[in-house]
């Protein structure tokens, strides 16, 4: 009874328990943007030295053909996840007409506060450049952390003016689960008819390049620039 228990519990070990293990704990290079690829190989490392210790343990106690079999066909297995962790990793890979891009940084304030939740654009006086848009949200203490294309980290180098915006619309009357009565498709349309007032908390002359003040110049290195929009606004639009 010993032996039969030991050998199924073998079998859910090598079939039930191991694979969710492996995806369970080794982080992909596509999910860390290709930052701890060393972490993806030790853990992989050690999962595979520990697999190995126990299939060979449970092998020398039961003598049982089937391990050393099932031991090469973990092994394929592993060789199988690796070739699904290892394609993706060091990130996306930038496009090969982009110039270089350099760290930027934007802080915004209102009345001389951090100015948070705003939208924040950048765009080239060089119109050859003009496909390296870059922007971002601010955060918190009113930074925001340029990203060319909202993903590719920093900006090209030159001058560019500088757009900010913020909006507030009033919640919906019609969100979450449809109203007792009230069938989703009826719900949906509702929602859909729907006309939200919206306000303006930015001056309109920083909303668009053609009429913002705002200028910015990037060169290599690191870059900082800190503008204030002036005083707090809520203008219905």
């Amino acid at each position: 009874m010993e032996r039969e228990a030991a050998v199924k519990a073998a079998a859910v070990c090598n079939h039930r328990i191991y694979p969710k293990q492996m995806k369970m704990f080794l982080p992909t290079c596509r999910q860390v943007g290709g930052k701890w690829v060393f972490v993806s190989i030790v853990s992989m490392s050690l999962i595979v030295l520990l697999l190995s210790a126990v299939q060979y343990v449970l092998g020398k106690i039961l003598n049982e053909e089937m391990f050393f079999m099932n031991h090469y066909l973990w092994r394929f297995l592993l060789l199988i996840t690796t070739a699904s962790v290892f394609p993706g990793c060091g990130g996306e890979k930038l496009p090969p007409n982009m110039p270089k891009l350099y760290p930027c940084t934007i802080t915004i304030t209102q009345e001389g506060k951090p100015f948070a939740g705003a939208s924040v654009s950048v765009f080239s006086e060089d119109s050859s450049l003009a496909e390296w848009y870059a922007g971002g949200v601010t955060d918190q203490n009113g930074v925001c952390v340029l990203q060319t294309q909202a993903k590719y980290p920093g900006v090209v180098s030159g001058k560019f003016k500088v757009t900010v915006s913020k909006m507030e619309t009033e919640p919906s009357q019609y969100g979450g689960d449809p109203a007792p009565g009230k069938s989703e498709e009826e719900w949906n349309t509702l929602r859909g008819n729907e006309v939200l007032k919206s306000w303006r908390l930015v001056g309109k002359e920083y909303s668009s390049s053609s009429t913002s003040t705002l200028t910015l110049e990037v060169t290599t290195g690191k870059n900082a620039e800190t503008f204030d929009v002036g005083k707090a606004i809520r203008e219905l639009l």
